[in-house]
């Protein structure tokens, strides 16, 4: 039986860009909360008024530092968030399901031979779902910057069904190839669709969500 990837559109900061992916097939759309270094960063409130009119068939995904809890909780309070997507060195803490009860948390985790399968089978197990990046200084993704897809591939065997999201230097030039490779459940993209730092191009975005979606996997 064959199956459709999903796709995230991540890094949003316009409201015109929000209803453009929704309008072109986007299944998630994602905002970054808590990383004043990416010209991606949102306030709550910013992120609250972009979030508020988004169809509920539509996942709402904020990426933030999972070790800032004061954050965490003004989050929980403020944003109506479907998904949460964290990063963080630090092991994974049972309050964070306590702090986002019924919301589905994400784990990023970076790309790299000598541990992603240790790592990807570790917090498969306390995560819902789990996002592979290339490893970056500590931004929330949009480097760019892609990664060896073949261990992505051996990741999403080994800890399946749990859903795997893949990321990471994606275009709408490459995105067929990864897709058939890696076989993810979504596949995200952020900078591969921009036309200038959060301002999305809306024709790649349109061309990246129909060969994502044009791959039966």
């Amino acid at each position: 039986m064959t199956r459709q990837v999903k796709v995230k559109i991540c890094g949003n900061t316009r409201k015109e860009d929000v209803e453009h992916a929704i309008i072109s097939g986007a299944d998630a759309i994602g905002f970054i909360v808590g990383f004043p270094s990416t010209p991606r960063n949102l306030d709550l409130d910013k992120a609250e008024q972009l979030m508020k009119d988004i169809p509920k068939s539509i996942e709402r995904v904020v990426v933030t530092n999972e070790d800032d809890q004061y954050l965490l909780y003004k989050i929980a309070e403020k944003l109506p968030i479907t998904a949460i997507q964290l990063i963080s060195h630090g092991s994974y803490s049972q309050e964070i399901r306590e702090i986002f009860p019924g919301i589905q948390l994400i784990k990023v985790i970076h790309v790299e031979p000598e541990t992603l399968i240790q790592s990807v089978s570790n917090f498969s197990k306390d995560y819902d779902t789990i996002l592979l990046d290339t490893k970056t200084k500590d931004i929330p993704g949009g480097t760019g910057l892609t990664h060896d897809w073949s261990l992505s591939r051996k990741a999403v065997t080994i800890i399946h069904p749990t859903p795997v999201i893949l990321a990471g230097g994606l275009t709408p030039n490459n995105v067929e190839e990864a897709v058939r490779i890696v076989k993810p459940y979504y596949v995200d993209i952020s900078s591969g669709v921009e036309s200038a730092s959060g301002i999305k191009d809306h024709n790649k975005v349109e061309t990246f969500i129909k060969r994502a979606k044009g791959v039966k996997i």
